[in-house]
Parts: C-alpha cells; sequence; structure tokens
C-alpha cells in the first residue's frame, strides 16, 4: 500500500512537486523557476510548454531524491492544472499524451542557464531485451557528460510502465558546448553501442529559450 503524496504547486514563478508521508509530514521536494517573458513594457507571459517541462522534471527529481517511483504515491494534488491546461490546449496538435518518469540519473546542475543556453531532449526507446544494457549505456553517457566542459546538468529519466524507454534532458552553456559533445569519444561509443539495441530511431531535440 503507498504511503506517500504528492502535491504540485504552479505559482507565478516556479514549479514546485512537494512528496508527504502519511503523517503529513515532508519527505521531501523540487523546484524549478519558471522564466518571465517580457514581449513590451508592462506585460509579462510565461510558456506553457516549459512549464509542462518543468512539471515532469521536479516530480522526477522529487521522487529520484529518496529512491521512490511514481506506484509509491496513493495520490497528487496539483493547483493550477485547470488554467495550465485551458492554455495549452489552443497549442496542441493532438493530446498532451501526459508520461510518468522516474529519475535514472539525476545530479545537482553544475550552472545555471543563461541567454545562450541550448536544451536538448532526446528519447530513447530500446527493445525490451535489451532494457538493462541500455540502463548501463545511458547511466554512462550521464556520467561522462556531466564532465564534458559547457555541461549545465546531464539527466536521464525512465519511464514508468515502459522502462525500455528514456529520456536524456541536457543543458549546454551554448550550442558550440553542445557540437562539442557530440564529437568525444563516449558519446561516439554510445551511439555505437546503442544503435543495434533501438526499437526506434533516436530522437534528439534542440531547444533554446524565448526572448
Amino acid at each position: 500500500m503507498s504511503r506517500y503524496v504528492g502535491a504540485l504547486d504552479q505559482g507565478t514563478t516556479s514549479t514546485r512537486f512537494m512528496i508527504f508521508d502519511h503523517d503529513g509530514a515532508t519527505v521531501t521536494g523540487a523546484q524549478r523557476e519558471t522564466r518571465q517573458i517580457y514581449p513590451q513594457p508592462g506585460w509579462v507571459e510565461q510558456d506553457a510548454a516549459e512549464i509542462w517541462d518543468n512539471a515532469q522534471i521536479v516530480i522526477a527529481r522529487a521522487l529520484s531524491s529518496v529512491g521512490l517511483a511514481a506506484r509509491d504515491l496513493a495520490a497528487v494534488a496539483a493547483a493550477s492544472t485547470t488554467a495550465f491546461r485551458d492554455k495549452l490546449q489552443p497549442l496542441l496538435i493532438g493530446g498532451t499524451g501526459i508520461r510518468v518518469f522516474g529519475g535514472l540519473s539525476v545530479a545537482a546542475p553544475s550552472g545555471r542557464p543563461g541567454p545562450r543556453t541550448l536544451y536538448v531532449l532526446a528519447h530513447v526507446d530500446v527493445f525490451p531485451a535489451g532494457k538493462d544494457q541500455a540502463v548501463d549505456l545511458v547511466r554512462a553517457l550521464a556520467d561522462a557528460g556531466r564532465k564534458d566542459n559547457g555541461n549545465l546538468w546531464f539527466d536521464v529519466l525512465q519511464q514508468d510502465g515502459r522502462p525500455n524507454h528514456f529520456t536524456l534532458f541536457e543543458g549546454w552553456r551554448d550550442r558550440k558546448a553542445f557540437d562539442a559533445s557530440i564529437t568525444t569519444a563516449h558519446t561516439k561509443e554510445f551511439r555505437q553501442k546503442l544503435n543495434p539495441l533501438e526499437g526506434a530511431l533516436y530522437d534528439e531535440r534542440l531547444y533554446q529559450a524565448v526572448h
């Protein structure tokens, strides 16, 4: 029986996820700032897609910090969910496709994002039989990647209920730092060893903050 509950709070300046035990005591939490966009004097906006990504990140980080998985939560309450979905819905081509992830390899960021920061999301699907080998590969890549010049963070998430699917969430000081990272020996070795395990094409997407 699950002993914990989670609470997701979307505030004006940050996204926060807290975990509480059966007695109501705080077990852990994670928080991530929400970027404020000022398109013109007197106006302020927020990026709904960024808020969605932040929510997934803080949940994964909070769970992994105490060795829990989504199945350990009896319930999750969320504030501002209706307002968030109302804002997001007109932007969607399809559904939200909600997926729950646990932190497989998550570490504290080594730096803060700046105006030239490059955000990288890579989705890795492998055949179920190759799951354990893929776990070793993505963990090794994250460990090495965090040491690369210009890396700000390198987190690996594993999808609950679908353990052969992984998402790599990386932050790089700028595009030049990222380009240098993909030429390193450990990245080339990762791609080479991953290739025969893949059940779908390696899906890597690059993002920059909208100013």
